[in-house]
C-alpha cells in the first residue's frame, strides 16, 4: 500500500509575498481559496460584466487575499480618497497576484512587456491583458 502526504500552498509557503503600489507596502496571504480565485479569473475575463461589477469584483478579491487593511487601503485608493487607482492599476495587481502567485508562477500564458512597461499575456491566457471594460474608452460615456 502506498501512501502519499500533500501540503497545502499556506503550508509550503517559504516567504513573505508582498508588492508595493507607489511607495505603500502591501502583504497578501500565501493562499488563496480556490473559489476566490476563480471568481476572480472569470469577473477578470467575462466581456458581458459590466465596470462597476467588475471593479467590485476585483475589489472584494483583494478584501480576501490582503493581509491586515490592505483591502481597506485599497478600496480607499479606488474611492479616490488619496493617491487614486485607475482601473489598470487595479487590474495589474490582480492579475499579478492571479498569474504569478496563486498560480505557482506559472502564468497562463506567457508574459511580455508592453512599451508602457506592464506586463501583458498572451492571447491564450484566461485572464486578458486589457479586458474591454477596462479600457479608458470604456470609462468614458458615448456620446449621444
Amino acid at each position: 500500500m502506498s501512501k502519499k502526504s500533500f501540503k497545502t500552498a499556506r503550508a509550503r509557503a517559504t516567504s513573505k509575498i508582498e508588492f508595493e503600489l507607489d511607495d505603500e507596502q502591501f502583504e497578501a496571504h500565501p493562499s488563496c481559496a480556490g473559489e476566490q480565485l476563480m471568481a476572480a479569473v472569470e469577473i477578470m475575463s467575462d466581456e458581458k460584466v459590466g465596470i462597476r461589477q467588475r471593479i467590485g469584483g476585483l475589489l472584494d478579491f483583494l478584501d480576501a487575499v490582503l493581509k491586515d487593511d490592505g483591502g481597506a487601503r485599497i478600496r480607499e485608493r479606488w474611492a479616490g480618497k488619496r493617491d487614486a487607482l485607475d482601473p489598470r492599476d487595479l487590474m495589474d495587481v490582480v492579475q499579478w497576484l492571479v498569474e504569478e502567485v496563486y498560480s505557482d508562477g506559472r502564468p497562463t500564458a506567457a508574459s511580455t512587456a508592453s512599451s508602457d512597461g506592464r506586463s501583458t499575456t498572451g492571447a491564450g491566457s484566461t485572464v486578458p491583458a486589457s479586458p474591454p471594460a477596462l479600457t479608458p474608452s470604456a470609462l468614458t460615456p458615448a456620446a449621444s
